[in-house]
Formats: structure tokens, C-alpha cells, sequence
């Protein structure tokens, strides 16, 4: 019999929950964040079929939503697209045969990829959409357990899946064909993964971490500093700090949360408080303020890279002691934070996450991009830019090599001018380049960091 999934799990003891209830604790006591005077969050009237396991973005700023099937629950789920940013959702299920999806990744040419895992472990396998999600193929050959909980992508277009009983799988052909890539891992019960700018890839597992240095072939368990090793979600900085989440329900202790500077070799536990017994979703925005969604204590934030951390629930549905369980996170083009939940719910934040000051004056004729001020610079510099319309803009710092340092802007904005300030306390001496791209517009510029 294979493992049940950690939805399953959730499904089953919040449904519960929330029927039985349980006067010994009150929410207002334990878990309301009374330092914001009006609501973080606001309902999105629409409420999707099925628990919401997975939210992805794509480059276009249309938002995707991965949902569980719940026979017992009367559910049915699938996958659902937003090209509003959130408001309206319509679901994309032709050709889907699983209604079960709970990971979503995207390649560069847009093809989006969606791993399933049902109610019980056992799952469809993975499905590809090379039309934005209006149609999905099944592509399973070689694909030796159909139970995915996580999927990601490589610069080089390389595509791993891990699954529920099969370990991690590996890609090269966009999909078409599979192949075990599990050398050094004790576990075949794969999480999540997470890949970094280094190409360095990471398998959170039901036995902590493992990290590969040579594309899959290879894998070493790093746990040193881990105190919990049942991992749930695992994520990088522009910094390429690693954040790793865990849950502990049926074990003694809160769960933790867990931070690497050093590429996985050692762990410190930067943990929110002792309500956390099940972190299951993370989101970091480009000013690299990090957003956890729990299973009972709803989301926290931190803009100290985990140092410190914030409770930000008002607006957030409230069940009989605990709110609504936030089991998926992302941005939308606009910066606003978009939370599922366990019920189907959605959630979006009412003010954008990301801070980036508008200056004033006449309305512009056209894009520019400015040098930036100061050059050279030690550790901090301005970059200005300007639109003549609404549009997609990305600003994007690169080092010599051509690889990606820091993305600093990915959101839909309106004209005017913009400017934003990189920290470059993290990178090493150099020159870099910072690209705009603004629809059809695309600038790039030089920069000197001097330390």
C-alpha cells in the first residue's frame, strides 16, 4: 500500500476540526495579529471546486490553480486559469484525466506542466499544456510512479518530478520521456524540489534534504541543523538562501522552519512561533519579504530573511479555533499576494507586497531606461526607468556570465516614471547588467559594484 499523501492527511483531521470544534483554545487569543487596523486580505467571491493545492503565475501574469478531487468531501478538482489577476477563474480541464493536481511548473517557451497526486497517494501522473492550459496531455512514459508531489525546471529546460513511492524523475525532452534519477537518495517518498541559480538541485523528502551538484545523477542527504526532517516546501532567495518547511502534526513540538546561507551544508531553525505546527506553502517577493501559509495559524511574513516574523490573518475566513488553512501562495503581476485554501476559498492581499516609488512629473512619450545612480556603487544603487502605458515590465539584474542575480521587478504597472533600489551587499565585487523589458521594449545597461 502506498503512503497517503500529506493533503490527505490535512483533508481528513481539519474536516474534523471544523465539524467537531474545540472550546479550549480561542483563535482571538492565540493567533489574531492585532497591528493592522484594516483587513491584510479580501475574499475572492469565486470559490474553486476541491482543496487548492498549487498556484503558479506565468510570465503574462495569468494565474494558475491546481485542485484536489475529494470524493468524500463531494469535490471535484482540477486546473483553473486567472488572466485577471486573480478575480475570475475558469476552469481547463480537457484532457485532464485526473482532477487531482498538486504542482505546477512552466519552461521558458510557456508550456506548463501539472504533477497529480489523488486523495490516496496513487495519482494520474504528469500532464503538459503547450497553450497556456486550454488543452493537457498526459506524458507518463517512463514515468515509474504516477503519484507526483512536485515538479521544477532547470535553466536548460531539464524537467524533475517527485513523486509519492518513485523518487525523483528526470526529463530531457520536455516531457516526452522519464528516467529515475535516484542515486544516493535512502527515501523514494519526494516532497518538494527546489533547483537554484547554481543549477544546484534539492529534494525535501520524508528524511530531511537532499541536494544533487551534477543534475540528479548523484544525491547526498544535508540535514545538519535540521530538528524536524518531514519536509513540506523548499524555496530560494535572489540570494539563493534556502528556506526549508516542515510539519510535525503527529509528532511532539511545533514544526519548524528552516534557513541555509550556505547552499544546503548547514540549517538554523528561524521557526515563527510554537503555533506553527504545519508550514505548508511559501512565497518571496522581489524585495526578498518571505510569506508562509500554515495549516492552522495562518500566514506569517518576514522582511529580515526570517529573522523575525509577522502574523498577517485579519480578512482571512476563521474556523471554530484556528483560521482558514493556506495550503498555496503566490504573486500576482500586481504584487498582491493570492492564498488558497483548504475549502476552495482564494484570498488576495488588498495592497501590492513590493515597494517601488512613483516620481512625479509630465507623463512620458516614451520607455527609457536610466544609468543607474549611484555608479559605481557600494552596496546600494537606484535604477530609473520610465513607461508611456500600462504594460508587463521586468527588471532584471544579470553578472558577466549571463546569469540571472536578481530579479527586481516582475508586475504589470501603469506609466510614469519608476524607481528602484538593489542591495548588493550579497553579491561580490564586478561589473553587472540590469535589463528592462517593457512589452516590445527591452534596454540593458551596465553597472560597477565596488567594494
Amino acid at each position: 500500500m502506498k503512503k497517503s499523501n500529506s493533503i490527505s492527511y490535512v483533508v481528513i483531521i481539519l474536516s474534523f476540526l471544523v465539524a467537531c470544534g474545540d472550546d479550549s483554545t480561542s483563535p482571538e487569543d492565540t493567533f489574531i495579529d492585532d497591528n493592522y487596523a484594516q483587513d491584510f486580505w479580501e475574499s475572492i467571491t469565486q470559490t474553486l471546486s476541491g482543496t487548492v493545492n498549487a498556484l503558479i503565475r506565468n510570465t503574462n501574469g495569468d494565474l494558475f490553480a491546481g485542485t484536489n478531487e475529494s470524493v468524500e468531501l463531494g469535490q471535484v478538482g482540477g486546473i483553473y486559469r486567472s488572466s485577471d489577476n486573480g478575480t475570475n477563474w475558469t476552469k481547463l480541464n480537457t484532457g485532464l484525466e485526473s482532477t487531482s493536481v498538486t504542482s505546477f511548473a512552466i519552461n521558458a517557451n510557456g508550456h506548463i506542466f501539472a504533477g497529480t497526486s489523488d486523495f490516496y497517494g496513487t495519482g494520474l501522473g504528469i500532464w503538459r499544456s503547450t497553450d497556456n492550459g486550454d488543452n493537457w496531455t498526459k506524458i507518463n512514459n517512463g514515468l515509474t510512479n504516477t503519484a507526483v508531489r512536485s515538479l521544477a525546471i532547470n535553466q536548460i529546460g531539464d524537467i524533475f518530478a517527485g513523486t509519492e513511492g518513485g523518487g525523483v524523475l528526470k526529463s530531457t525532452n520536455n516531457g516526452d520521456s522519464w528516467t529515475a534519477v535516484n542515486t544516493g537518495l535512502t527515501t523514494n517518498l519526494i516532497y518538494s524540489l527546489l533547483i537554484n541559480h547554481a543549477g544546484d538541485i534539492f529534494a525535501g523528502t520524508g528524511q530531511g534534504v537532499f541536494r544533487s551538484n551534477n543534475n540528479g545523477d548523484n544525491w547526498t542527504q544535508v540535514n545538519t541543523g535540521l530538528r524536524i526532517t518531514t519536509m513540506t516546501f523548499l524555496a530560494a532567495n535572489s540570494n539563493d538562501d534556502i528556506f526549508a518547511g516542515t510539519q510535525n502534526f503527529f509528532g511532539t513540538g511545533p514544526a519548524g522552519v528552516f534557513r541555509s546561507t550556505n547552499n544546503g551544508d548547514s540549517w538554523a531553525e528561524v521557526t515563527p512561533d510554537s503555533s506553527v505546527w504545519w508550514a505548508s506553502s511559501i512565497s518571496i517577493n522581489n524585495d526578498g519579504h518571505i510569506y508562509i501559509g500554515t495549516v492552522f495559524s495562518g500566514v506569517l511574513r518576514s522582511t529580515d530573511n526570517g529573522d523575525n516574523w509577522t502574523k498577517i490573518n485579519t480578512g482571512l475566513e476563521l474556523f471554530p479555533d484556528f483560521f482558514a488553512p493556506v495550503l498555496s501562495l503566490t504573486l500576482n503581476s500586481m504584487g498582491k499576494l493570492i492564498a488558497g485554501s483548504l475549502s476552495g476559498s482564494l484570498y488576495r492581499s488588498t495592497e501590492t507586497t513590493t515597494e517601488i516609488e512613483e516620481v512625479s512629473g509630465e507623463s512620458p512619450k516614451n520607455f527609457s531606461l536610466s544609468q543607474n545612480f549611484p555608479n559605481p556603487f557600494n552596496p546600494v544603487t537606484n535604477i530609473r526607468y520610465v513607461l508611456n502605458q500600462h504594460t508587463n515590465v521586468r527588471l532584471i539584474i544579470y553578472d558577466l556570465k549571463g546569469r540571472e542575480v536578481k530579479q527586481l521587478v516582475n508586475d504589470f504597472q501603469g506609466p510614469g516614471w519608476k524607481t528602484v533600489t538593489w542591495n548588493a551587499s550579497h553579491v561580490p565585487s564586478g561589473m553587472y547588467f540590469y535589463r528592462l523589458t517593457a512589452g516590445d521594449f527591452v534596454q540593458t545597461r551596465k553597472m560597477v559594484l565596488l567594494k
